[in-house]
């Protein structure tokens, strides 16, 4: 969930949290709080393209790069689910993965 990168850019976290810089714009902290509040998929995701859009016309960080992440799993792995931010930065992320016993390796 993008809602990660709070930690990063509200104001609140400036003393507790990941805002190492003290990244401030009042319009990106309003828009964080409606994201927790919005359900409807398209217009949380419209919220978060201009937080997105406000933190790179402010440029509290130097943003060098992109990484991109191939992963590979075993057909018998169950459980396996992918958030936006990839397959580890969410719960229950690989703690919900399994492998039936009975199921031969492939």
């Amino acid at each position: 969930d993008p809602d990660l990168w709070r930690n990063h850019f509200h104001s609140s976290q400036h003393e507790l949290g990941r805002n190492f810089v003290g990244y401030k714009n009042e319009r990106v902290d309003e828009l964080f709080e409606l994201t927790r509040n919005e359900f409807n998929q398209k217009k949380r995701a419209a919220q978060f393209r201009e937080i997105q859009a406000l933190i790179y016309e402010d440029q509290p960080h130097l943003f060098l790069w992109n990484y991109s992440m191939l992963h590979g799993f075993n057909k018998r792995l169950r459980g396996v689910q992918f958030s936006p931010a990839g397959v580890f930065l969410f719960f229950p992320s690989h703690r919900g993965w399994w492998a039936p016993r009975e199921q031969p390796s492939l």
